[in-house]
């Protein structure tokens, strides 16, 4: 009997044992599921970080390539500006320098214009003088 026993105990622990193994199975099941979830959880988060970030990248990228246009632009525009200020000095000179001959030629005028005056007065007054006597 005593070897019926042991028997019979040996075999209610390793019942016991087998119980206790298979709720140490099932937790650790469940928390490898727990685990694999929060592993997807985090895998899809970088995931989504990373395509944030590629976005990210490619906007700054383009907002770069915009900003070396734009620089580009204004340059251009600067040159413009410089160019059309040199024009303006250029055609301002000019025009003085057109402005004090027109001012001369006005003056030369006026004295040729009271010269052929006088002329036409002398003249006539010879013409008067001359059908007087006559």
């Amino acid at each position: 009997k005593n070897e019926c026993a042991e028997k019979t105990d040996l075999i209610e622990r390793l019942r016991k044992e087998k119980n206790i193994l298979a709720q140490q199975y099932d937790t650790v099941n469940a928390t490898s599921d727990d685990y694999k979830q929060q592993l997807n959880a985090i895998l899809n988060a970088q995931k989504e970080l990373g395509d944030k970030n590629e976005a990210f990248y490619k906007r700054h990228n383009a907002d770069k390539v915009e900003m070396s246009e734009i620089e580009s632009k204004r340059r251009n525009l600067q040159q413009r500006y410089e160019q059309l200020e040199s024009d303006f000095k250029q055609k301002n000179v000019e025009f003085c320098r057109l402005q004090e001959a027109n001012q001369t030629l006005n003056r030369q005028n006026e004295m040729l214009e009271k010269k052929h005056e006088a002329e036409l007065y002398k003249l006539r007054h010879a013409q008067d003088m001359m059908a007087y006597h006559a």
